[in-house]
């Protein structure tokens, strides 16, 4: 996890996910926790985000909480307020520094890990798909609300983008649309 700084909303999520696990007496931190835990203290750019994807914090607690309950009963009693991550968990931390890394941020922010969260291998991805949200579509979202290259952390970045940068974004959005487009074609000519 080097060379990578976490904002203190990612932090402070962390922390919300090991104490929502504590409260619903599991003994590690899931991916699921991490999800409620960023969902819990959600900032500017990833209410933002959200919007721009048509929910919000709460419609996606609603559903973690149906997931979570849905579990319980197969697992053993916590071991103490520093419960370890899975393995799953610590594969969502890595995507995050991922994702953040591709989109050219010098942070790893609370949108980053959402798009983490909405990857297979993190197993709360169907929260994602029952809302009708995709990972193109978010990442997208995060571009309108961050640009790529961006070293600016969530809370100074800009809330509206004017002149040359929203042409920037424009046309990688627009870059992003096609490459998504065509790879929709190439799936379908491969059927």
């Amino acid at each position: 996890m080097s060379g990578y700084n976490f904002t203190d909303e990612v932090r402070k999520a962390l922390q919300l996910a090991r104490e929502r696990a504590l409260e619903l007496g599991h003994p590690q931190v899931t991916p699921a926790h991490l999800l409620l835990g960023v969902t819990d203290r959600p900032g500017n750019v990833f209410k933002a985000v959200l919007a721009d994807l048509g929910t919000d914090p709460t419609a996606i607690r609603r559903l973690v909480m149906v997931n979570l309950a849905a579990d319980t009963g197969r697992e053993s009693a916590p071991t103490g307020p520093d419960l370890p991550y899975t393995r799953r968990a610590k594969q969502v931390l890595e995507a995050a520094m991922t994702e953040a890394r591709e989109l050219g941020h010098g942070y790893v922010g609370a949108e980053h890990l959402l798009l983490a969260l909405m990857v297979p291998k993190a197993t709360v991805g169907d929260v994602f798909q029952q809302l009708g949200i995709t990972l193109d579509q978010s990442r997208a979202a995060l571009l309108g609300q961050v640009p790529a290259g961006s070293e600016l952390r969530p809370s100074a970045a800009p809330t509206a983008l004017a002149g040359p940068a929203r042409d920037v974004v424009a046309r990688r959005l627009a870059a992003a649309a096609l490459t998504a487009a065509l790879t929709a074609l190439a799936l379908a000519l491969l059927r």
